[in-house]
């Protein structure tokens, strides 16, 4: 007398639920036999307004509680003998562990993971695949078309304003930077999402957050070397200059601080060097930073652009700037001598 395996048929439900999404997004669903199953356990093909238009993604299913930690806050999906496979396969390979009791299912790219834990998963440091639960990787039948198929193609996801606003608040870095996206790409023309931006800038202090708003913020003051622009009518960039107009010191040496690579063309030191140029009185706090963080990278960056926008009184104040300063001052001051001025660019 057979036996029901309840492993295998919650397996099956899993990939039924996945199924199902894809169908209901006219999408296309290609599950792979068990026995061929060597860690693919299905493929989807995307469609745009009903037609095939050849985009393709590779998917490793998992169902059941085991695959949840205790309050299902972590998804977790074993590596086994998958590593090698899944890292050279063609396609992007995403995880998909489904939760059938709340009809939900929680996505990960195992393509990005293993490129970003490679050495930790070869060595078997990593031998899962865990991520957290997050309203970005929520799949269900509306989410599969408003945020996991536009992100599988590298665009924005369909959200809200109110939810890209809610998303600035989360605790995953991943979706405060996305919520920076959407809410100067998406909903540039709204004051509202420059005042949140505004709130991050003065809160937060982790730099990848802040880089990405001071580059948005530098489409406002004219960084020539950006491209494009964003959609906002000259009202809302007229609101957004004001403030940044009275941006104080310490986010002045907030920014600063993000310049590591110096003040070149290209780098995020030029989109600060971009904000601070229309400060009304960006040499004032220039030179209150330079007399306070003169031995830092910090100093060297105010001094750097003080020369940029005011050579004369660099060279006048030179020997004081030397003093404070380390031997790059004297080199500034020296090119100033010698060439007239100083261009950073």
């Amino acid at each position: 007398m057979s036996v029901y395996n309840k492993k295998i048929g919650i397996g099956k439900q899993g990939v039924n639920f996945l199924r199902t999404i894809t169908d209901e997004n006219e999408c296309y669903f290609h599950e792979i036999v068990q026995e061929n199953d060597v860690g693919i356990d299905a493929f989807i093909e995307f469609t745009k307004n009903g037609e095939n238009d050849g985009r393709c993604i590779a998917v490793q299913i998992k169902t059941g509680a085991s695959f949840f930690n205790v309050d299902k806050t972590i998804c977790k999906i074993p590596i086994g003998t998958h590593y090698k496979y899944w890292k050279n396969h063609s396609l992007q390979v995403y995880g998909i562990v489904c939760d059938l009791e709340r009809k939900e299912a929680f996505w990960i790219s195992i393509t990005d993971f293993i490129y970003q834990h490679d050495s930790k998963i070869s060595n078997s440091e990593i031998q899962s695949i865990s991520f957290p639960i997050m309203k970005i990787n929520t799949l269900d039948t509306v989410t599969f078309g408003t945020i996991f198929k536009p992100m599988v193609y590298g665009l924005l996801p369909h959200i809200s304003f109110e939810d890209s606003l809610l998303l600035s608040h989360s605790s995953f870095m991943v979706e405060k930077l996305l919520s920076i996206d959407l809410l100067l790409r998406m909903y540039a023309d709204n004051p509202k999402s420059w005042d949140r931006c505004f709130a991050i800038l003065n809160e937060e202090t982790t730099a990848e957050l802040l880089s990405k708003i001071a580059m948005y913020f530098s489409y406002v003051s004219y960084n020539p070397d950006l491209w494009g622009k964003l959609a906002y009518s000259r009202e809302t960039e007229n609101y957004v200059k004001k403030q940044m107009q009275v941006i104080d010191k310490t986010t002045v040496t907030k920014l600063l601080n993000l310049a590591d690579d110096g003040i070149e063309r290209g780098t995020i030191g030029q989109c600060v060097e971009s904000i601070i140029s229309i400060i009304h009185n960006n040499k004032q706090i220039l030179n209150e930073i330079i007399e306070e963080y003169h031995s830092t990278n910090i100093g060297i960056n105010a001094l750097l652009m003080l020369s940029y926008y005011d050579p004369e009184s660099v060279v006048e104040k030179g020997s004081h700037y030397i003093s404070l300063c380390d031997e790059r001052a004297e080199l500034i001051v020296d090119h100033i001598k010698e060439f007239k001025g100083f261009d950073l660019y």
